[in-house]
């Protein structure tokens, strides 16, 4: 198979995935509830509502800009920064980025952006509730050898037949538009 009649879904690539979740805001939630007797104003909502919403869009806005930032003043944009990270989603308080590194030196630049971002949302939160703080993580995952992506969501018109080949099919699936990282394993 020539470079140029791969799929895309077949092409070699590294996907960096960066974690960020809150750290005490169950306890938060538990224990933050309105007193009995109070007046419960629904346009704010619970007491915790705006350090976890606030999170979500500092999280997004902390990393994307920083990324901006940095890439701006580089001398070499596309070979340390390239695309732009993506939100992938979020879990409970947790939020995930990925980016699809097409240089090796794009984890560092990458790595760094995120270090500086994770220091925001943590002052974000202390300053929301001092008992909150962020937690990270990274890691990396080679597609589509070592790691598959499965299609969820999606489902084949397939006039009722029943699918055999689950690996052929997902194959198709993912290259027939943009990938859904929703099912990335």
């Amino acid at each position: 198979m020539t470079d140029s009649s791969c799929p895309p879904f077949l092409e070699p690539r590294l996907r960096l995935f960066l974690s960020a979740d809150i750290v005490g805001s169950t306890s938060l939630k538990q224990t933050r509830a309105r007193p009995a007797g109070s007046v419960d104003d629904s346009t704010k909502g619970p007491v915790w509502f705006s350090a976890i919403q606030g999170f979500y869009f500092e999280a997004a806005q902390a990393f994307l800009f920083e990324w901006a930032e940095r890439k701006a003043q580089s001398e070499a944009p596309v070979e340390l920064y390239g695309d732009e990270p993506t939100f992938w989603k979020s879990i409970g308080d947790e939020v995930l980025f990925t980016k699809i590194l097409g240089d090796h030196r794009q984890l560092v630049t990458t790595l760094a952006c995120w270090f500086s971002a994770v220091s925001r949302m943590r002052k974000f939160l202390k300053n929301e509730n001092s008992s909150l703080d962020v937690k990270c993580t990274a890691w990396l995952a080679g597609f589509p050898y070592w790691n598959r992506e499965v299609v969820i969501g999606k489902y084949p018109d397939n006039n009722g037949k029943r699918v055999e080949n689950y690996y052929k099919e997902s194959g198709e699936l993912l290259g027939s538009g943009p990938i859904d990282m929703r099912g990335a394993i």
